[in-house]
């Protein structure tokens, strides 16, 4: 199943060192994303060719592919920060497999959302959000291509405005069955 994640804003300098040090290696390189090893805030839905979406500026902005899992019990380093990050559960996404998206408005949060990416007959993809674990209550955004790891990153204000999520998207629905 895929998710999608925010990257903070303390982070944003440390994904762009990573993104330029891909480029250099031409795409021959993975990063990872970690998760708490707890069960409730890790997400263990997620298989090896899921998408991980990612939410930088108040923009879902684009994904990449999981090429592996891995939940350990020791700490592991980025290789361009440095940084020791402790014991966890691991995404490992290749940066080759990365694709821009035509930005879709979204405030950033902490953790994850599961969300399914379903293709329509006429060959639109959509990400549908699953809000309650028990209920779903999809709501769909239409996808579009806006190139691949080694272009430049999208404006939010190419390919025509922004589009945004019902504003209703995080806030609490009417249960089902009122």
């Amino acid at each position: 199943m895929d998710i999608i994640v925010t990257t903070p804003k303390s982070e944003m300098a440390a994904a762009a060192q990573e993104a330029a040090d891909a480029r250099a290696a031409g795409g021959d390189t993975e990063y990872f994303r970690r998760f708490p090893c707890a069960r409730d805030h890790s997400p263990r839905k997620v298989n090896a060719g899921d998408r991980v979406y990612y939410v930088e500026d108040g923009f879902v902005r684009g994904y990449a592919v999981v090429s592996h899992i891995e939940e350990s019990q020791y700490p592991m380093r980025c290789v361009t920060t440095g940084r020791e990050w402790s014991p966890g559960f691991y995404l490992f996404l290749r940066a080759d497999s990365w694709r821009w998206i035509r930005p879709i408005k979204m405030r950033g949060f902490q953790g994850f959302r599961y969300v399914t990416t379903e293709t329509a007959a006429d060959g639109q993809e959509y990400i549908l959000f699953k809000k309650y674990p028990k209920y779903t209550i999809p709501l769909g955004l239409p996808v579009y291509d806006a190139g691949g790891w080694l272009d430049p990153r999208p404006r939010s204000s190419e390919n025509g405005p922004p589009l945004a999520p019902p504003e209703t998207l995080w806030r609490d629905h009417a249960h089902p069955d009122a």
